[in-house]
């Protein structure tokens, strides 16, 4: 609960305007504060004093107001009205302007329907409103917001003010739009009326801000439009390049790509693909971070302001599945499973909100009715695969001993696979090449052999897909699909929950590989939940 607010103003005007300025916050604010003036006669830039700020004056209890000292704050009360909307909300960078886009050429005020807030100004002569949008309750989510007033809750946000750019330019939009990307809810209000006692020009250092922004950011960032269906993705790991990972963080790009808000909460988030999906427009959130969510003193998981709506969960694993439908009880799900031998993670939940059970192949679709599951909640879809990566649109080399290609974790399932497919290349005077962490620390085994090539892992495998003969893979899963998408054929494993092998055979490429394309299977699961959105309302 934030029950103060630190004000913080940077100025060269002279104690007596300096105290001027003091005196009218202090009579406006009615609620607990301090008030800090750093004197800057053109030494720092304002993103150094704002950090020195951070550092000096960060308080649990604290929002941290960081504005120029020719405002007018003309709402009475003002500072209870701000502590208010910290308090019943989960915005922790909250402005008087700001948009909800910023176009390539990084004026964020180009697009003035994109704008909201309202701000009086006065040039000491005239004074006219710039009404960005009409006046609203609570707060619009913006991607940035303007620098004559921000208001920060320190606990929340994540980046610091960038250095890098100039002494007073930029410093308000690489702040506000560094933490955006990083998942920090920032957003705009009209319950507090600000005078600006200036204009706000350009001139040639802010040209030069301009162009490094343009060159530095991702632009155009555009928020995510209210109406656009808002997706919980959650699995148990987001980090690396195995198979459940590598589907989760295609189907998630690819529904930002057909107009979603997706979040993605795991157990473990790590690189390269937390980052690959944030650039992505993804967000990523380990469950330790879970939006409106924190950790007790006990490790249990404590409600801290009001449950951020999404419109539907999409579950991978049933550990994580069972806590999230805990944190967000209200909202229909749906759940993946991608292997039947896999205990525990790949096990359905039964619960209510579970309103369909997505499989990706016959036998796992099996495996989910052995747990009660009716036939009619279950539906078949295959995993997104990126086919700008995957496609037969490369230059064929023909080798001079066929090669072998083996994609997937070392782990004790494919132990067994790996043996036979060692003894199988030997035996057929072909390579064998291994990609893969090596979980279970046998690689050893196979990599001293001359016909086998250990990779370790790897995150461009197509290139070796297109240069090997056959991929090989634990039943009908990612690399054997890759390697349809190639143009490769692909031997089939099928082992038990122990992996010992049950079977194995080569499959040619089928002609209806168009089904695999990620925007395909993408629409399929859109459409899955909206029907299992409307069915939770009926």
């Amino acid at each position: 609960m934030k029950n103060k607010i630190i004000i913080v103003f940077s100025s060269h005007l002279g104690n007596e305007k300096n105290d001027e300025f003091k005196n009218h916050i202090k009579k406006t604010i009615n609620t607990k504060h301090e008030i800090f003036c750093y004197e800057n006669n053109n030494e720092y830039s304002l993103s150094e004093i704002y950090n020195k700020a951070l550092e000096e004056h960060k308080e649990d209890n604290a929002v941290i107001v960081f504005c120029h000292p020719d405002i007018i704050i003309k709402t009475l009360n003002w500072g209870k009205i701000l502590l208010n909307h910290f308090n019943n909300t989960d915005y922790s960078i909250i402005g008087v302007a700001g948009s909800t886009y910023i176009p390539k050429s990084g004026m964020w005020w180009e697009d003035r329907s994109k704008m909201y807030g309202i701000v009086e100004h006065t040039d000491g002569l005239d004074s006219w409103v710039s009404e960005y949008s009409n006046p609203f309750n609570g707060v619009k989510s913006t991607v940035n917001i303007d620098g004559l007033f921000m208001a920060v809750d320190p606990e929340k946000t994540i980046c610091k003010f960038n250095e890098n750019y100039g002494k007073f330019h930029f410093y308000d939009l690489t702040y506000s739009v560094s933490n955006y990307n990083e998942g920090v809810n920032v957003g705009v209000i009209t319950s507090i009326r600000i005078l600006h006692k200036s204009i706000g020009k350009t001139n040639q250092d802010w040209e030069e801000n301009r162009q490094k922004f343009v060159k530095e950011y991702n632009l155009p960032i555009k928020h995510v439009s209210e109406n656009k269906l808002r997706v919980l993705i959650c699995c148990q790991f987001f980090k690396n390049y195995t198979g459940s990972e590598v589907s989760n963080y295609e189907l998630s790009r690819e529904l930002v790509k057909q107009g979603c808000d997706v979040t993605v909460i795991s157990t473990v988030v790590g690189e390269p693909l937390s980052s690959k999906a944030k650039k992505s427009g993804v967000k990523v959130f380990s469950i330790t971070n879970a939006p409106n969510y924190a950790l007790d003193k006990d490790n249990n998981f404590q409600f801290i302001k009001n449950e951020k709506e999404f419109d539907v969960i999409h579950i991978n694993h049933k550990p994580i599945g069972e806590l999230i439908l805990k944190l967000y009880p209200n909202t229909p799900a749906i759940m993946h499973i991608r292997s039947e031998v896999i205990p525990v993670f790949e096990e359905p939940i039964i619960n209510p909100n579970i309103k369909r059970y997505v499989s990706i192949r016959q036998s796992i679709t099996d495996y989910i009715k052995s747990f009660g599951i009716e036939e009619d909640k279950i539906i078949e879809i295959d995993n997104p695969f990126d086919c700008e990566r995957f496609n037969i649109n490369y230059k064929k080399i023909k080798n001079s001993k066929k090669i072998v290609l083996f994609i997937g974790t070392l782990d004790y399932l494919r132990k067994k696979i790996l043996q036979d497919l060692n003894k199988m290349t030997f035996e057929n005077n072909q390579e064998l090449w291994v990609i893969g962490a090596d979980n279970e620390g046998y690689s050893n085994e196979f990599s001293s052999k001359p016909h086998i090539k250990y990779f370790g892992v790897k995150a461009t495998v197509e290139d070796y897909i297109k240069d090997c003969d056959y991929t090989a893979g634990i039943f009908k899963g990612r690399t054997t699909i890759e390697g349809f998408l190639c143009g490769k054929p692909g031997w089939i494993y099928t082992v038990d929950k122990e992996g010992n092998i049950l079977n194995k055979e080569l499959q040619q490429v089928p002609e209806d590989v168009e089904k695999y394309r990620s925007d395909y299977s993408t629409k399929k699961i859109i459409n899955l939940y909206n029907e299992v959105i409307s069915e939770m309302w009926l």
